[in-house]
């Protein structure tokens, strides 16, 4: 009898956690992201002059704190009244939701709409194994710590701040908040396409209150929002977790009483006011009389050593130095030939992500005044293939080409997920190389790693982006698993009008299969 009452209750808890509306992890801590792989370090506080752009923006967003901003600070600020970390957990777990509501239109909690609250609090539990990753030491004081100032916390009376700074936690480094607070308005996005600028706004400023209440640095969001995107990227990869979002995403648009479709990616790039408010979020450049541009001046001349590692050919290297479109240069990281005739499900969604990223870094260059680039200041050559002449015309910020790198990692990490750690070294590296070249300081290449979140998770928003995924994910599986033999059966079906199409030991063959080059109508066996 004691038996069988044991297999009853074994059963009933296998039930729940099998249960689609039980919150769980959508994939383990071994397959999380490990940030060490593609992060870099943080910045040490201590007589390290890149520090001088988080002190600037630290006291730019400080005059923001009496502001309409405050209004929601509860809901992405830590509760300072409490140290307990399991009660930390159930505060984000009943709240941060909620800090999107008004953007998102519904109501989403534990009693109402419990199944797309379940969904948005699992990927919020799957994002903190990143974050579990960053080791302790990479630690920072945070601001309110480290300038002694009083900590604009959470909970705080109206007439003092909530707590002194000695009682608050002093790790900034990543912001765990900002993270899953990214996250979550890139998921409301998607789920709600109709409300995309709004919701991807609301995104953006949940990790601005964590500077503006002195509790990050504004590298700490930037670098939080990145590992926020990285976790979607991987999310979307996962078949199970695609056809969740698409199911409640017609949901989402029942209980809107949506009754037209959400627009296409076609749609919302060509949507101008869309993309022109969140090209607004990228704050202005730091102009050359300020701490900020003294930052950029250090990271610039610490970096310059390195072009002989450019010129040698280390990641990326100077391959990419004069070419606009940066799959020519993925292409020997994912090892993949990506062209519109062989693969044109992943080339037509690299477009989309990158003519995105065009499109929000025009926004900002048009809004702001021209910088000049670090070859102009020092008055020497730029390290790329490119005309001096035309760089100049065309101000350094924000960086495109760190833009579209990053965003054309991402989105292959969507497409081919067991390369993502050397796809991620990869769009992070090329960024970086604008920063050696000379042709862009370190804070333009931040800006433009920050427009190519936003781009991913915009164009992620496409009602057709998740076919168009599945079909490029479908795509690159083929190629990946095409048959190698050393004495191929090719054949060849063809019809009057339609060129022929060869397959190896019954498989479709392609550019990509060992044994045979597929030309325009003819077929020519390799050695």
């Amino acid at each position: 009898m004691k038996s069988f009452v044991c297999h009853i209750v074994l059963l009933l808890l296998l039930v729940v956690m099998t249960s689609p509306n039980c919150s769980a992890q959508y994939y383990t801590s071994n397959l999380a992201p490990d940030p060490t792989v593609f992060l870099p370090l943080p910045f040490s506080d201590d007589n390290n002059p890149h520090w001088a752009y988080d002190i600037y923006r630290h006291y730019q967003y400080k005059s923001y704190r009496d502001s309409a901003y405050m209004t929601d600070i509860k809901y992405a600020t830590y509760d300072y009244r409490s140290n307990n970390e399991s009660s930390l957990q159930t505060y984000y777990s009943n709240n941060h939701v909620k800090f999107f509501q008004s953007a998102f239109g519904l109501l989403v909690d534990k009693s109402t709409n419990k199944d797309l609250f379940l969904f948005l609090d699992s990927c919020r539990i799957t994002s903190n194994l990143a974050v579990k990753k960053i080791p302790d030491s990479w630690y920072r004081l945070r601001p309110c710590v480290r300038l002694r100032e009083a900590n604009f916390g959470a909970f705080r009376p109206s007439s003092s701040y909530a707590h002194d700074y000695a009682s608050s936690p002093s790790n900034s480094f990543p912001s765990p908040e900002a993270s899953f607070g990214w996250l979550t308005g890139v998921l409301m996005s998607c789920l709600n396409p109709w409300n995309a600028d709004t919701i991807l706004t609301r995104a953006y400023q949940h990790g601005l209150f964590r500077i503006i209440g002195g509790n990050s640095w504004s590298s700490d969001i930037d670098i939080s929002r990145q590992l926020g995107t990285v976790t979607f990227a991987q999310l979307m990869s996962i078949t199970r977790f695609r056809n969740r979002l698409k199911t409640l995403r017609q949901k989402t648009g029942q209980l809107l009483h949506i009754d037209h479709n959400p627009a296409t990616i076609d749609q919302l790039l060509s949507n101008d006011t869309l993309t022109a408010k969140l090209a607004s979020l990228i704050p202005d450049p730091c102009s050359e009389n300020t701490g900020g541009y003294q930052s950029d001046l250090s990271r610039y001349l610490s970096l310059y050593s390195l072009r002989d590692s450019l010129e040698a050919g280390d990641l990326l290297g100077s391959s990419y130095m004069d070419i606009e479109n940066p799959m020519d240069a993925f292409q020997p990281v994912i090892q993949l030939s990506i062209s519109p005739q062989f693969t044109p499900y992943i080339y037509e969604l690299l477009s989309q992500v990158e003519s995105c990223c065009d499109l929000l870094c025009e926004h900002v260059k048009s809004r702001v005044p021209i910088r000049r680039r670090p070859f102009e200041v020092f008055n020497t050559a730029p390290f790329t293939l490119e005309d001096p002449a035309d760089l100049i015309q065309v101000s350094s910020y924000p960086s495109v080409h760190a833009s579209k790198g990053l965003a054309t990692a991402l989105a292959l990490v969507m497409i081919a997920p067991e390369r993502r750690d050397t796809l991620l070294q990869a769009g992070y590296q090329y960024g970086l190389n604008r920063v050696i070249c000379g042709t862009n300081w370190h804070s333009d290449v931040e800006a433009g790693r920050i427009i190519g979140c936003l781009a991913v998770s915009l164009v992620a928003s496409g009602s057709d982006f998740i076919e168009l995924l599945d079909n490029a994910r479908q795509e690159y599986i083929t190629i990946k698993d095409a048959i190698i033999t050393d004495n191929p059966s090719i054949q060849s079906d063809t019809t009057p009008d339609e060129q022929p199409l060869f397959t190896i030991d019954g498989r479709r063959a392609t550019p990509h299969s060992r044994g045979v080059l597929i030309g325009p109508g003819k077929k020519i066996i390799k050695p």
